[in-house]
């Protein structure tokens, strides 16, 4: 039998109605038990994924027309955040990846708002954008392990002038990532 997500708004103290809790269960795997269905989320977030992925595969050469949300896909979103939180548990790796997908982002280009709202400034005019993060990140992990690369070994690396190097070097979102990375890195190395 096949199941559709419950159309349902949020409601409630905890804006999660207790039919989607009853969802959230129809949905999880056999042994998965407790109040927390870890199981069920994922199916649920799969299963929307999914639609969504069939949804936008029209729009692929041209990402500006992707179709927005719908009011029933966002609040679906906002109910499986919702039911982690309400169990004080961190949303699994498919709600994230959901969530990521569902707002259009992409891996290592933060929206502009986000950008904007911790202060960092990516140049629109620069032309080769991906070499500009995988220099600060190559120089963040540097940093991290204690070594410094030199612009010429950086510059041959990425493939840019050496000149370059040193104007990217000396912007503060360069620094910024840079700083970012080797902070990250170093944490793992803890």
């Amino acid at each position: 039998m096949k199941q559709h997500p419950p159309t349902l708004f949020c409601w409630g103290y905890d804006g999660i109605p207790g039919e989607f809790h009853g969802y959230i269960k129809s949905m999880s795997e056999e042994g998965d038990t407790g109040d927390y269905r870890e199981t069920g989320v994922n199916s649920c977030a799969m299963k929307l994924r999914a639609s969504l992925e069939e949804k936008r595969r029209p729009f692929i050469l041209d990402k500006k027309k992707l179709p927005r949300l719908t009011p029933l896909e966002q609040n679906y979103i906002y109910m499986l955040h919702g039911y982690c939180a309400y169990h004080r548990k961190p949303a699994p790796p498919e709600l994230l990846w959901l969530t990521f997908e569902a707002l259009g982002l992409k891996v290592g280009e933060p929206a502009l708002e986000f950008q904007k709202a911790i202060g960092i400034k990516i140049s629109k005019k620069k032309k080769n954008v991906e070499a500009f993060q995988r220099a600060s990140l190559l120089d963040g992990k540097a940093d991290a392990s204690g070594n410094c690369l030199s612009v010429t070994v950086l510059a041959k690396r990425i493939g840019v002038e050496r000149d370059t190097i040193r104007r990217w070097r000396a912007e503060p979102a360069y620094r910024d990532r840079r700083k970012f990375v080797a902070s990250v890195t170093g944490d793992e190395r803890s």
